[in-house]
């Protein structure tokens, strides 16, 4: 879900603040594992969407033309995530229906922080 949000970066750390020190959170992330980086794709502006690349959409059963992807997220979301403070992990896993791979995201709030 987070690469559909206009504002991933906020999201996580309302994940964060919501973490008791030492909790974890595990969430599902679509990533291609040949991509290094991790980019937006559209953002919002003056409450307008305004689209960086070509726009992507995800499959969603109840919207025929599917659901807008603002961010695509890369290898590097774990150090992203570090720099807002979260120990974050990727785990893969195959999709075999699909014939994709997907990551599970494994996101740690340092024990020790008490922000």
């Amino acid at each position: 879900m987070f690469e559909h949000i206009a504002h991933p970066w906020q999201a996580f750390l309302e994940v964060k603040r919501v973490l008791k020190p030492g909790g974890v959170a595990i969430i599902t992330v679509p990533i291609d594992p040949t991509q290094e980086k991790t980019f937006a794709r559209a953002k919002i502006v003056d409450g307008s969407v305004v689209h960086l690349t070509t726009p992507a959409y995800h499959l969603d059963p109840l919207r025929p033309e599917g659901v807008l992807v603002f961010t695509d997220f890369g290898l590097d979301l774990p150090v992203l995530l570090g720099q807002i403070g979260l120990e974050a992990t990727l785990l893969p896993y195959e999709i075999r229906s699909l014939k994709t791979q997907q990551f599970v995201l494994v996101l740690k709030r340092d024990e020790h922080d008490v922000s």
